[in-house]
């Protein structure tokens, strides 16, 4: 007791009182020594308003006593940290904390603080649209989704096990997410669950070509929507999309320029489109390949519109495009070069025609000749690909090495292609394939070739008594020699012009016998060894 009041007596005196920690010092004037201790805790200890921390919160705020430092703890580590300002506020930054971790704010080391426990963050959703087939957003990582439309569960799946906690979901019945419903997102981890509520948006109308000669408005939009088309504010007609999502609105002719606007409305929704009226419709798109050999052909165009083929002035086929803007038009056989003109109509309207070329048909399989790749000299790989081919593809050990160049020729189909600074064909064994590429960048089969060594012989017929053993070997070859088939020499050879070779072997008695095998072998001058090459003596 008495060293208690010895303090007190000293702080009476200096009118301070020194905060555990540094903390700051208190101005006592007239106050009972019971009222000191209480202001000096509550200094050194007061932390309130702190903001709630989510398992995505990165900033931290709160007050305490003015000019003091603040500290965020977990256990024993600091999570961080930041000074109060004169009205005592502080904001601090953390890293984003795992759900249930439990974390301190204290005004100094010595104090007790504040505990708060984080707690699961609210998921998110990408805009979700009428009829999407696909909804996405984030959460907190490894929670389990949910979705629910009006109540009604669509789905579930994981967030990804990383920060993002990214999440998808593919809608099975798209038809089930209908403008104005509520869509709910909930994100649960162990009993800790959070939701999320969004309202389905109207997607924006497609709509067709509008001409100067057009009475009708035409696309497509969310079904049992109303339509109103109006210029400058004046309404000049109505629809309703269907059922099948066709939207349809009577109108009377617009020059050439005018701007229509196009709304639907559905559930309190509106999503507004606006188009310029035209001169024409726009012509089709994407017209398949057509050959000698083709019965039909394909491409897109708007909606409902007759597609016609014409082969000069006659009629060779006519189709509707479909509510997805894709057809089909069924012609006869056409002779290689004709000229197809495609056009599509709508009530008056005519686009212009787009013009398709009939070609040849391409195909066949190319041909390789043997391969040996040397370390001097040129290397080509040969054969022949079929008539028309452009390009020669070439790929090694099924990787991608070039297209090399052939113009178009139409009656030569011979290649030769210089391979010398392909490193990838110079082991023996690698394996590649050529393919041919017409002007219309259709392929041929595909024809696999080898690397076969440049070392191994080649072996004429031997008859028992020769006088001696020839054939062909690789240009790497500086010796060739056969032996039994135990390994002995019997006797080496020699190497002459292209790569032939002659082995005087008369006398030799493993070579007297038909029936005998014996074994040529190759050897470069390096000391490299070819492949043997099995020789057996014929009558």
């Amino acid at each position: 007791m008495k060293g208690t009041k010895k303090i007190v007596a000293f702080a009476v005196i200096t009118g301070l009182v020194v905060a555990p920690y540094g903390g700051l010092t208190s101005q006592l004037s007239k106050t009972s020594l019971g009222g000191i201790t209480a202001q000096a805790a509550m200094q050194s200890r007061a932390i309130t308003n702190v903001s709630p921390i989510l398992s995505n919160t990165t900033k931290v705020t709160g007050k305490a006593t003015p000019g003091r430092n603040v500290y965020i703890r977990s256990q024993y580590l600091t999570e961080g940290w930041g000074p109060t300002d004169a009205d005592g506020n502080f904001e601090i930054t953390i890293g984003k904390q795992d759900v249930g971790k439990a974390l301190t704010i204290v005004s100094s080391w010595g104090d007790d603080g504040v505990t708060q426990t984080v707690e699961l963050e609210k998921p998110t959703a990408d805009p979700v649209l009428d009829g999407a087939w696909r909804i996405t957003g984030n959460a907190y990582k490894g929670s389990n989704i949910t979705v629910t439309v009006d109540g009604v569960e669509i789905g579930s799946t994981t967030a990804w096990l990383d920060e993002t906690g990214y999440w998808r979901l593919d809608i099975a019945d798209p038809s089930k997410l209908t403008v104005g419903s509520v869509l709910q997102v909930k994100s649960q981890v162990g009993a800790r669950v959070t939701t999320s509520d969004y309202t389905i948006d109207m997607s924006n109308p497609i709509l067709n070509t509008v001409t100067m000669d057009s009475t009708r408005v035409s696309g497509k939009g969310v079904a049992g929507a109303i339509v109103r088309v109006s210029v400058a504010g004046q309404e000049i007609g109505t629809g309703q999309v269907d059922s099948n999502g066709n939207l349809g609105a009577t109108i009377p002719k617009q020059a050439v320029g005018t701007k229509l606007l196009l709304t639907q409305t559905k559930n309190g929704q509106t999503a507004p489109i606006e188009v310029t009226v035209k001169n024409k419709l726009d012509p089709v798109t994407d017209i398949s390949f057509i050959t000698s050999d083709s019965t039909s052909l394909t491409g897109n165009g708007i909606p409902r519109t007759t597609v016609q083929v014409k082969a000069g002035t006659n009629v060779i086929g006519t189709a509707q495009v479909n509510d997805e803007g894709s057809f089909m038009v069924t012609i006869p056989k056409q002779a290689v070069n004709t000229k197809l003109a495609i056009t599509q109509t709508q009530g008056a309207d005519t686009s212009d025609a787009v013009e398709a070329n009939v070609v040849g048909l391409y195909a066949g399989t190319p041909t390789l000749e043997e391969f040996y790749y040397a370390s001097t000299g040129s290397n080509f790989i040969k054969g022949t690909v079929p008539l028309g081919t452009t390009w020669v593809r070439l790929a090694v050990n099924g990787k991608f090495i070039d297209d090399f160049w052939r113009g178009d020729k139409t009656t030569v189909t011979p290649f030769s292609i210089d391979v010398s600074n392909v490193p990838e064909l110079r082991e023996t064994g690698a394996t590649f394939t050529v393919v041919g590429v017409d002007r219309y960048y259709r392929e041929s089969e595909i024809t696999k070739g080898v690397v076969e060594s440049a070392l191994t012989p080649v072996v004429s017929p031997y008859r028992a008594g020769q006088a001696y053993i020839r054939g062909t070997v690789g240009p790497e070859a500086a010796s060739i020699s056969v032996y039994t088939k135990a390994g002995a020499l019997i006797r080496a050879g020699q190497i002459g012009g292209n790569n032939t070779f002659s082995i005087y072997v008369s006398g030799a008695s493993d070579l007297q016998l038909a029936g005998n095998k014996v074994i040529v072998r190759a050897t470069t001058a390096d000391g490299k060894v070819s492949s043997d090459t099995e020789l057996t003596v014929l009558p």
